[in-house]
C-alpha cells in the first residue's frame, strides 16, 4: 500500500511539473528599441540595424527618438516596417508608445507578410491605439508567422497645421512560443473551419482554413473531402465550384478523425459586359437587359420627349453599376439637367469584387434646366477592377443617357503587351501607345503598325509604362494578321496535338515570340498558333524591310532596331528599323 502510495504521489508531482512547464509564458528574444546618439531629424527614410534585422521608418522622422507624423498631416499613413524577415514564429509583439502631443492617430495596423515587398500578407490586425501604453499583438490561432516581414502602419492627424508634431515609437518586443520542457507529443482535441457556409459563383474559388487544436499539437494534418464533387471540389482547402447546387466541404484530422464542415451553395455565375461597353441611351429597361448591368433606387423612366436621356436619377444614393470582364479604361456619361436650380453629382466608384467599393472621381453636373453635359473620367482605374458604380447626389432631377466605357490596357516597364480583342478598338487617338498586327515570315515575326483592328483580332502593343484607354469603333477593314487568342477564357497551352503555342517575351533589349509549353495563356492576351515545334523562337521585325530607305551617318531620333527586332540604344554600322524604315548606318 506504501508503495502504491508514493508512485502515486510521483506520478502527481510528474504531471504538475510537466504542466508547469507546458503552461511557461512565451519566451522574449528581440526587442526593437530607437538607438539613441544618432540624429536624421526630417529624413525622409531612416534605416537602422538591430540585431541583423533592418528597419525602416518612412515618412517625416528622427532616430532619437522614432517618431511617426510631421507637419500638415491630415489621414496620412506613415509606415515602420522590417527589411528583413524575422526567422523566428512569432507568438506575440508588444508594442509601446509614447504621448501623442498635438496628432490623432486614426488607426494603426500590424502587417505581417512573407515577402519584403508586402504582397503576401498573412496576417492584417488593427488594434486599438492608446498612447504611452503597451499593446499585445497575438499571432491569430493558426497563423505561422516564421520568416516574416512586420510593418506598424500609422494613419495620423496633425491638429495644429503649422507645427512638426509626432506620436514617439518607443518599444516593440517580439515574443515566440514557450518551450515545452518535454518531446513527448501533444494530441489533437479538435478542428475548425473559418466558414460555415459559403456561397460561390459557378468556376468561383475562395480558400477554406482549418484550424487544429490545440495549437501546439503534434499533428496538424487534415484530409478535405466534397459530398458532391459533381456541384464542388475541393484541394488543400481550396473550394471550387463546378455547377449549380449544394455541397458540404469536410475538413477531417489525421490524428482522432476530428471534423468539421462548411456547406457551399453554388450559383450561376452573374453576367457581364465586354468592354469597351456602349449604350446609346434609352429606357431603364432596355438597360438593364444589357449583359452585367444592375440599377438600384432609379425613378421611372422620363419621358420620350427627353430621348436619349430618360434614366431618371432622382434621389440621393441612385445607383448604375456595370460588371466588365477586363480592366476599365475611361467612363463617359452624356447627362440632361431635367431640373436646373441646384448642382448634383455622379461618383464613378470600382471594385474587383462588386462588394468593396471606392471613389475614383467626382463628375460635378451644374448649369441650367435642360442643359446636356458631357461628363467622363480622367483618373486611372485599377487594373484588377472590374465593376464600376455611378453614384448620383442628388442637386436637381437629372436623365441618363449614353454611357459608354472603354477597355484598359496596362503597359509595363518592360515596354509591350499582347492583346486579343473580341471588338473593333481605334488606337489613332491614344497618346504614346502604337499597335501591331503580326504576320510570320520564315523564321521572323513582322509587325505592321495600325491605327485600328477589328474585332477577334490580336495585336502587340508598344508604350511608355502606364494604363491606355482604347475606344471602340463599328468596324474596321484592317488586316487582321496572324496572332491569335481568347478574350473571355484562359487558353490551355498545348491543348491541340501538333500545335506549338508562341507568346510574346522580353529579350533584354527587345521582344521575341517564344514556345510555352504548360499552364495557360491569360483571357485577352494573344499568340501565335503554329503547326508543328521546329522554330525555337520568332524574332520581331518592325516595319518593312524589304529595302533601305536611306543611309546616314547617325541616328538622330526614334526608335531603333536590329533586323532581329532588337532595340538598340547605339547603332554602329549597319542596318537598322527606325520608324518603321531601313535604315543603313555607315
Amino acid at each position: 500500500m506504501k508503495k502504491l502510495l508514493l508512485k502515486t504521489m510521483l506520478l502527481l508531482c510528474a504531471l504538475v511539473a510537466g504542466m508547469s512547464s507546458a503552461w511557461a509564458e512565451d519566451e522574449k528574444f528581440y526587442t526593437l528599441t530607437p538607438k539613441t546618439g544618432t540624429n536624421n531629424s526630417y529624413a525622409g527614410d531612416c534605416d537602422v540595424d538591430v540585431d541583423g534585422i533592418t528597419w525602416n521608418l518612412t515618412g517625416n522622422s528622427t532616430l532619437t527618438p522614432w517618431r511617426i507624423g510631421g507637419k500638415s498631416l491630415s489621414n496620412v499613413d506613415r509606415a515602420l516596417y522590417s527589411k528583413t524577415a524575422i526567422s523566428e514564429n512569432v507568438s506575440k509583439i508588444e508594442v509601446t508608445h509614447g504621448a501623442a502631443s498635438n496628432i490623432t492617430v486614426n488607426s494603426w495596423t500590424v502587417i505581417v507578410a512573407t515577402d519584403a515587398e508586402f504582397t503576401n500578407i498573412v496576417s492584417t490586425l488593427t488594434p486599438s491605439f492608446e498612447a504611452s501604453t503597451t499593446t499585445t499583438i497575438n499571432r491569430p490561432a493558426g497563423k505561422d508567422w516564421t520568416n516574416c516581414y512586420y510593418k506598424f502602419v500609422y494613419n495620423v492627424t496633425v491638429e495644429d497645421k503649422n507645427s512638426n508634431k509626432y506620436l514617439q515609437f518607443s518599444e516593440a518586443k517580439f515574443y515566440k512560443d514557450a518551450d515545452s520542457g518535454s518531446s513527448d507529443p501533444v494530441a489533437v482535441t479538435g478542428v475548425s473551419l473559418n466558414k460555415t457556409s459559403l456561397e460561390l459563383e459557378v468556376d468561383g474559388t475562395e480558400t477554406l482554413t482549418a484550424t487544429v487544436a490545440p495549437n501546439n499539437a503534434s499533428n496538424k494534418g487534415v484530409n478535405w473531402t466534397s459530398s458532391d464533387e459533381d456541384v464542388a471540389t475541393v484541394a488543400d482547402g481550396v473550394v471550387t465550384a463546378v455547377a449549380v447546387g449544394t455541397a458540404t466541404i469536410t475538413v477531417t484530422t489525421d490524428e482522432g478523425d476530428f471534423s468539421a464542415s462548411c456547406n457551399v451553395t453554388v450559383r450561376e455565375a452573374k453576367n457581364y459586359t465586354t468592354l469597351p461597353f456602349n449604350w446609346e441611351g434609352g429606357i431603364s429597361s432596355d438597360f438593364t437587359s444589357l449583359e452585367g448591368v444592375t440599377v438600384n433606387g432609379l425613378g421611372s423612366d422620363y419621358a420620350a420627349g427627353n430621348a436619349p436621356y430618360r434614366i431618371k436619377f432622382d434621389n440621393t444614393g441612385d445607383y448604375i453599376q456595370i460588371k466588365t470582364d477586363s480592366q476599365i479604361g475611361k467612363v463617359s456619361i452624356d447627362v440632361k439637367m431635367i431640373g436646373g436650380k441646384d448642382a448634383s453629382s455622379i461618383t464613378v466608384k470600382e471594385s474587383t469584387d462588386g462588394t468593396e467599393f471606392t471613389d475614383v472621381q467626382t463628375l460635378s453636373i451644374s448649369g441650367k434646366q435642360n442643359d446636356i453635359l458631357s461628363l467622363e473620367t480622367t483618373n486611372a482605374f485599377a487594373s484588377t477592377s472590374r465593376y464600376i458604380r455611378l453614384v448620383f447626389t442628388k442637386g436637381s432631377n437629372v436623365g441618363v443617357g449614353p454611357i459608354s466605357v472603354e477597355k484598359g490596357i496596362t503597359i509595363t516597364s518592360a515596354g509591350y503587351a499582347t492583346l486579343y480583342t473580341p471588338v473593333a478598338l481605334d488606337f489613332s487617338g491614344v497618346d504614346g501607345l502604337t499597335a501591331y498586327t503580326a504576320v510570320k515570315d520564315g523564321d521572323v515575326v513582322r509587325l505592321t503598325q495600325v491605327s485600328n483592328v477589328p474585332a477577334n483580332t490580336g495585336v502587340v502593343l508598344e508604350g511608355a509604362a502606364g494604363t491606355y484607354s482604347i475606344p471602340a469603333i463599328a468596324t474596321s477593314t484592317t488586316a487582321k494578321g496572324e496572332l491569335t487568342g481568347n478574350a473571355t477564357a484562359p487558353t490551355a497551352y498545348n491543348a491541340e496535338s501538333g500545335i506549338t503555342y508562341y507568346v510574346l517575351a522580353s529579350t533584354g533589349s527587345g521582344v521575341e515570340f517564344r514556345p510555352v509549353s504548360e499552364g495557360e495563356i491569360a483571357a485577352g492576351k494573344a499568340f501565335l498558333k503554329v503547326t508543328g515545334s521546329g522554330v525555337h523562337s520568332y524574332s520581331v521585325a518592325f516595319g518593312d524591310e524589304t529595302g533601305i530607305s536611306e543611309a546616314v551617318s547617325d541616328v538622330k531620333a526614334g526608335a531603333i532596331y536590329d533586323l532581329s527586332g532588337r532595340r538598340v540604344v547605339k547603332p554602329t554600322r549597319g542596318l537598322y528599323i527606325v520608324n518603321g524604315k531601313k535604315i543603313m548606318v555607315k
